[in-house]
């Protein structure tokens, strides 16, 4: 999906508060599956810090640029939008405990970390006081934590919902115009993405089991069985016999 139709779906008048019961035909079905468990990957960069630091240092980096919007003009050229902007303002104050820069750099450890980042949009009917005057649309974005987070395909191939796992329970439900999600392109997956520091890790482990299997195949079939299953002294010639056996 192009960024200009993420940026209309986010603000939908249409969009509802998250984690509210939603119908029963609303309810997202069967989450897919993850080629590799966002959750064990993040738990190995919790024991290695190495990774999680420099994936750190690049989301700090990205997130000091401030990030503006704008338009194409009929000539062509690029034109940002004022500071007041629905969506300009949106991203400015993104919810009442962050800002843009905040959340742009927890989107950006994320997109390094496993390869996407999901994003919850939500327009409360409650509270609204709490809410920073900058945001005049009402809209908030949240970040979520992608371990037990679920895409929910429909049988068309669009998107139908997410889910929010732990322990096997659903913790959470959204429709698809309650959340969105950015992600690095994975040539494995349509749906999830691949963080470059998880491809990095899969390139390591590639070659750690690789030469596993070399030194399984040399210890079990690098020698001719001849040679490790005679207990006793042979000759010359059964010697000459099993290495010509052996070169064939």
């Amino acid at each position: 999906m192009a960024l200009r139709d993420r940026l209309a779906a986010l603000l939908a008048p249409s969009a509802k508060a998250s984690l509210i019961p939603l119908g029963t035909a609303e309810q997202p079905d069967v989450g897919l599956e993850k080629g590799i468990n966002d959750a064990q990957l993040l738990s190995i960069y919790a024991d290695d810090p190495w990774p999680y630091i420099c994936a750190s240092k690049v989301a700090d980096e990205a997130s000091q640029a401030p990030l503006r919007f704008g338009l194409l003009t009929p000539e062509g050229e690029w034109e940002a939008v004022p500071p007041d902007h629905p969506v300009q303002s949106l991203w400015d104050a993104p919810n009442p405990h962050t800002d843009g820069t905040d959340l742009l750099y927890t989107l950006m450890l994320y997109l390094d970390l496993v390869g996407h980042a999901p994003i919850e949009v939500s327009r409360p009917k409650v509270g609204a006081a709490r809410l920073s005057s900058a945001n005049r649309a009402g809209f908030e974005l949240w970040s979520v934590q992608p371990g037990p987070w679920r895409i929910v395909a429909k049988p068309d191939g669009t998107i139908g919902g997410y889910r929010y796992e732990q322990d096997g329970r659903i913790v959470a439900r959204w429709t698809a115009q309650q959340m969105t999600y950015l992600l690095w392109r994975n040539p494995n997956d349509r749906w999830y993405g691949q963080g470059r520091f998880q491809a990095v890790r899969q390139s390591i482990m590639a070659e750690e089991y690789a030469a596993q299997r070399d030194r399984l195949f040399e210890k079990r079939y690098g020698v001719p069985p001849g040679l490790i299953s005679v207990k006793g002294a042979i000759g010359t010639a059964s010697a000459d016999e099993v290495q010509r056996r052996w070169e064939q």
